[in-house]
């Protein structure tokens, strides 16, 4: 059975290594979405790589760039703040009314953390 998840900071030197252990073992994890702050041209090589179902960039002035890079992929591309609260809520969502996992440590996150590690 494989784990469904998403990967916030796709892009980012964390989100790159946790894109690359995911990507040795793809039977292992569903991508439901890869999300990033502003670059679409590398969030959509993930997004294909991991064969995410979605990809989400905060920044909206990048998502022409992920639309295009997404282009015949069938992956949703979506941008802004309140894309990125969806897409990390709703694996969250989906495996608590599946009863399939503990969501305590994504109910804890207030809604607009977007943001996680040390740069403000």
């Amino acid at each position: 059975m494989s784990r469904r998840l998403t990967l916030l900071g796709a892009t980012g030197s964390v989100g790159s290594s946790a894109a690359d252990v995911i990507s040795f073992s793809p039977d292992s994890f569903e991508v439901h979405a890869v999300t990033a702050h502003s670059n679409g041209a590398k969030l959509a090589a993930t997004a294909r790589r991991l064969r995410a179902r979605r990809a989400v960039v905060v920044d909206e002035k990048s998502l022409a760039t992920l639309r295009d890079d997404l282009f015949g992929s069938g992956i949703v591309a979506t941008a802004g703040d309140a894309a990125m609260e969806e897409a990390a809520a709703e694996v969250a969502a989906e495996a608590q009314a599946e009863g399939t996992a503990d969501t305590a440590p994504a109910q804890a996150a207030p809604p607009s953390a977007t943001r996680i590690g040390g740069r403000g």
